[in-house]
């Protein structure tokens, strides 16, 4: 009895505590795979519009709510490709003779037409020069074309609207007259005059006339009346010719003559001489140089006056020319005068190769 009892408690407890156990264990797995399926079916639901997924690469679509509002067509972003695309890789590259920079002795390696014509060695500078007047000289219209006459005061009154006087007279000669005033360099293909009326010889403007001439003061002085013939340029502008001459007005003396003169009497030559333009010629004593440019020239004279003449814009293609103890010409006005030197400037230096040329005679 008490053996057959124990083996019914024992089925007893067995069955009833296998039962709940196993109950258990399948309620417990039923909820977790509900959640898990309704996490799942509310990432790929194709109706919930208001969701946003998260980010997995670089393909996934950002916000596509927003996309499917605004009605674009959902894509992957696709950056890098985008930027590639957008400039083709195959563009050809201009390689012509003309783009590529040609070297310079003076500086290798920079591109000799991109240099300075004034940093340019003297001889490329009179080369530049020389090319200039050669293009002057071939667009200059015919000696048959129309010259049309206009006063000093006409041909500056439009001047600031010289595009306008150049399209009127294309291709013909304009021509003014006037006194020569004062002489200018603005660079190496810029030399000019400042013509004032022949009635008012002292009253002109600061109206640059061009000259084709580089020495323009090697045949003209001032005070001298002159006939100008121009025609149209890109740069400068209207270039002039000297087409005729008045009677000379420059003083041609020697160094050695001027200092005589002035120590005789001083007071007296200042008066001749008042304002006039002197051809000087003599022997060069000594070149001043600064910053690798000429400042002035020093004339050789008898006794202990230093004569000078002070031509800070002469070319370098001209200053290299000149040579101690050689032959020397300039032009000038007198600025200073006293017991220990005589100064003219500013002041003009004439070619050596070309001081033979000047028409000017000593006034008389």
């Amino acid at each position: 009895m008490s053996t057959l009892f124990r083996l019914v408690l024992v089925s007893v407890l067995v069955v009833s505590l296998g039962i709940p156990l196993g109950c258990a264990k399948k309620e417990e797995a039923k909820p977790k795979v509900t959640k898990k399926k309704a996490k799942k079916s509310k990432k790929v639901a194709p109706n919930d519009t208001d969701s946003a997924t998260e980010e997995t690469d670089n393909s996934t679509i950002r916000f596509p709510a927003l996309a499917a509002k605004s009605g674009e067509e959902m894509k992957p972003e696709q950056p890098v490709v985008t930027q590639k695309t957008t400039e083709p890789a195959s563009r050809p590259v201009a390689t012509t003779e003309a783009a590529l920079p040609k070297e310079s002795p003076e500086s290798p390696g920079e591109s000799a037409s991109e240099l300075p014509i004034s940093r340019r060695s003297p001889k490329e500078q009179e080369e530049w020069v020389q090319a200039f007047e050669a293009r002057a000289r071939k667009i200059r219209p015919a000696d048959d074309a129309k010259v049309n006459v206009l006063t000093r005061e006409e041909y500056e009154a439009q001047f600031s609207s010289e595009l306008n006087l150049h399209k009127k007279f294309a291709g013909q000669f304009i021509e003014v007259n006037g006194v020569v005033a004062r002489f200018g360099i603005k660079g190496l293909n810029e030399r000019f005059m400042l013509i004032a009326s022949v009635e008012k010889p002292f009253e002109f403007n600061v109206l640059p006339y061009y000259t084709l001439d580089r020495e323009p003061w090697a045949s003209v002085a001032e005070r001298q009346k002159v006939k100008l013939r121009g025609w149209w340029m890109d740069h400068p502008g209207w270039i002039f010719e000297i087409a005729e001459k008045g009677e000379p007005t420059a003083v041609n003396l020697t160094a050695d003559e001027i200092v005589t003169e002035f120590k005789a009497n001083e007071s007296q030559a200042r008066e001749k001489y008042f304002g006039k333009g002197f051809l000087i010629s003599g022997e060069l004593l000594r070149k001043d140089i600064e910053n690798g440019k000429l400042r002035s020239v020093v004339f050789k004279t008898k006794g202990d006056i230093e004569f000078s003449v002070n031509a800070p814009d002469t070319p370098g293609y001209v200053a290299e020319k000149l040579e101690v103890g050689k032959p020397l010409k300039a032009y000038g006005q007198l600025t200073l005068y006293d017991n220990k030197q005589i100064v003219f400037g500013p002041g003009f230096i004439i070619s050596p190769d070309r001081s033979s040329e000047s028409d000017t005679k000593p006034k008389p």
